[in-house]
């Protein structure tokens, strides 16, 4: 079946908002057999059910007769999903196509026809709106200074309801499960006698209708409904948190100081002409942990790590970071102690990481997580096998210990990068979004959504924590952020190959805007008609795109809904090709895990923290741990753009290393060979799998780390002169 229409009286009731649909027409070009077609209706910002229409037989020009009511929130993104099927007795119903049609621009009493085209076919959905009484009184959070009135930006995941929380008491024989579908709970189940006396509660967004569903025949008593709090157990906005701004403000005088000894300063600098630098480290395995060590060291020689504000880092970096963070006062102190610590674990033998006693070790530890109510994955193996691997036994700290080492200011500030990606069936250069970490919040940078550090893990419902969870060691956060194995063979492929876009139609599904928008609209989406996959590419994209060892995490963003306006957000940043965000109803609200997996194997960067304006990141040292550079350092300045961060780029590159063992001073002859680092021979031991190396091979990629900054500290230097004059010319 290839072209349709459709017809649709639509009766709209605007903020209690009510939408019926009375009647459906559909028309069709004849196929080799008669189709037996329905429609689908579903809008999940309304409810969790979908409704259908009867199957109409054996017609290629169905007609339908029935009556749909939705109900409306004018405040968040309303996305109807029509989806016409060809019910099959035998298997699974045929998906025909889908049509996206976004009610924001329906108005209460106007009449709309609008027509599409589908395989250069017409088909038209009319609608009647009518006027309703006046909108329930909706929860709008406006964490952010940004969104303190209506007029101004709003946050783009926004909670929209009244959260209610129903009881139900019983007192039967027999077994009861009830179910309300889209609730926190879903399904609950008990064991009733005629002694039992059993409250059940159920949350849900106040303006759904729930439907409760029961396989027992029983007699309700009223229902008892419970308004909750308008606060939240998150944070909506994109503002900083408050612990984080106080930090600035410590770590601001620590910088000041040090910026002022370094350059040789007369006078003090007043608060906005501090400079604010960052240190960005990206993933390599042990290759990483061992450089940063070597750089941080180069830095500390220097007396310019008191000058650095943030060190972000993704996949290999972040084990060097966790295991400085155990220390509060680490950058105060020599950095011999923790390098000849990490020495130790990199040249030990890994075999006793595998012995029996271990496995059984692993075994139970997981089994541990399961009773405490933590999804489990293949992560968390990975992350004990990790802990082994970079410590003697179990390490018990969390990240929300790591406040100690930043709560006076006195160590630059942590933060980690994951990306968050779809499970299944599509690919991580399909749909991708960055997931920040740092000791007080976890959160995700295109949302403006935050929760506390130790609430990660937790179960949430509509922003509020539902079950709290023990917050895990930090092994398990290590294996997140270095968890290359949660790659698919789509991922693989694109990694390693340059082919075009062409043979991607037999992996996506056709998406294409139907309908023209107009140049001044600023909520409405369009709407869209999605064409599925043939059955050979269904197969193909399941096996490309499957993910078997990604890592489980509860979605703290669940039940949160889109705000109608979130497309036109400045803060929604987005991929250019990322068709999902014009779909709302298949972000990340609406998944019920998380799948996180390491970002450094996509796109090998912990910038985007940095590049927050709020953070306002004056200088970036990044830090690159692949193996293909041939200079030292790059200075890279945006003379047109005086708002944009100067960057220092520091590749892993042997150059004058080979001659020098520090800037100025010569080797002997007998020192040659403490020059000769083979980062890129075919028998190198700094390749990427690799997390043993002998004592000599660690020492030469820690001293050439460590001498490569140091031989750049005039460059260094001059960076900072130049952010501190244009700071000063910011403020004139």
């Amino acid at each position: 079946l290839s072209p349709f229409s459709a017809r649709a009286s639509v009766l709209l009731k605007r903020g209690g908002c009510l939408l019926k649909m009375p009647t459906l027409e559909g028309t069709s070009t004849p196929a080799s057999n008669e189709a037996d077609c329905y429609v689908s209706l579903w809008m999940p910002t309304s409810s969790k059910e979908e409704l259908k229409t009867k199957a109409i037989l054996n017609t290629s020009e169905p007609v339908w007769n029935e009556t749909f009511y939705f109900g409306i929130q004018n405040q968040v993104k309303n996305i109807l999903e029509l989806k016409v099927y060809d019910e099959d007795p035998v298997t699974k119903d045929d998906l025909l196509f889908t049509i996206l049609f976004d009610i924001a621009e329906i108005r209460p009493g106007e009449r709309v026809h609008t027509t599409f085209t589908v395989n250069s076919k017409v088909g038209h959905i009319s609608q009647i709106a009518y006027l309703s009484p006046p909108p329930q009184r909706l929860i709008a959070r406006r964490e952010a200074n940004s969104f303190h009135s209506v007029s101004c930006f709003r946050p783009i995941p926004v909670m929209v309801s009244i959260f209610h929380s129903v009881w139900f008491v019983f007192s039967e024989e027999d077994d009861l499960e009830l179910r309300v579908k889209g609730s926190y709970e879903e399904t609950r189940k008990t064991l009733l006698d005629s002694d039992s006396q059993e409250f059940f509660h159920f949350h849900y967004p106040s303006y759904w209708e729930p439907v409760l569903n029961a396989h027992l025949q029983v007699t309700f008593p009223p229902l008892l409904i419970y308004h909750y709090s308008e606060d939240l157990d998150m944070r909506l906005g994109f503002d900083l948190c408050a612990e984080e701004q106080d930090f600035l403000q410590k770590r601001k005088k620590v910088v000041a100081s040090a910026l002022k000894h370094v350059l040789q300063l007369e006078e003090d600098l007043l608060d906005h002409e501090v400079p604010v630098v960052a240190v960005m480290a990206v993933g390599g395995g042990s290759r990483a942990m061992t450089s940063l060590y070597g750089q941080l060291s180069g830095l500390k020689k220097l007396n310019f790590l008191d000058c650095v504000t943030y060190i972000s880092g993704t996949s290999g970096s972040t084990w060097t970071m966790t295991n400085l963070y155990e220390d509060a006062n680490w950058s105060q102190k020599d950095l011999e102690g923790p390098i000849n610590e990490v020495r130790r674990h990199v040249t030990k033998n890994k075999l006793n990481t595998f012995s029996l006693e271990r496995l059984l070790y692993y075994q139970r530890e997981l089994c541990q997580r399961a009773e405490e109510g933590i999804t489990t994955s293949f992560n968390d193996l990975w992350a004990v096998v990790l802990e082994s691997i970079l410590h003697d036994g179990v390490y018990d700290f969390k990240l929300s210990d790591q406040q100690q080492a930043v709560s006076q200011g006195q160590n630059p500030l942590p933060l980690y990068l994951a990306l968050n990606v779809k499970e299944n069936h599509i690919s991580t250069f399909d749909f991708k979004e960055w997931c920040e970490f740092s000791p007080y919040e976890v959160g995700f940078l295109k949302y403006g959504a935050f929760i506390r550090s130790e609430d990660f893990g937790s179960e949430f419902f509509m922003g509020r924590l539902m079950k709290k969870n023990p917050e895990s060691r930090i092994c398990f956060l290590e294996a997140l952020w270095s968890n290359i194995f949660a790659l698919n063979l789509l991922d693989i492929w694109n990694s390693f190959s340059n082919a075009d876009e062409s043979w991607q139609q037999y992996v996506q599904d056709k998406v294409k805007n139907i309908e023209h928008i107009l140049p001044n609209s600023t909520t409405y989406l369009g709407t869209s008609w999605l064409n599925p996959s043939g059955m050979l590419s269904k197969i193909i994209r399941d096996i490309l795109t499957n993910r078997p060892l990604h890592h489980h995490v509860h979605n703290f963003l669940k039940g949160l809904q889109m705000h109608q306006d979130y497309y036109q957000h400045s803060h929604f940043s987005q991929w250019k090709d990322c068709q999902l965000d014009l779909l709302p109803n298949q972000l990340t609200p609406s998944e019920d895990d998380l799948c996180l997996v390491d970002a450094a194997y996509f796109i090998n960067t912990s910038c985007p923290p940095l590049l927050r304006k709020e953070r306002n990141v004056d200088i970036i040292l990044s830090f690159d741990y692949s193996l293909s550079s041939r200079f030292q350092c790059y200075l890279f300045a945006d003379e047109e753009n005086p708002e944009a961060p100067l960057v220092l780029y520091f590749p892993l590159v042997n150059d004058t290393f080979k001659n020098f063992k520090m800037p100025g001073v010569r080797r002997s002859a007998t020192e040659t060979d403490d020059g000769a680092v083979p980062l890129n021979d075919c028998c190198s031991p700094y390749h990427l799998l690799g997390v043993t190396y002998n004592k000599n091979d660690f020492d030469k990629l820690l001293k050439l780390s460590d001498y490569n900054v140091q031989n750049n500290r005039d460059l260094i230097l001059q960076a900072f002169h130049t952010a501190i004059e244009c700071r000063k010319r910011r403020r004139k």
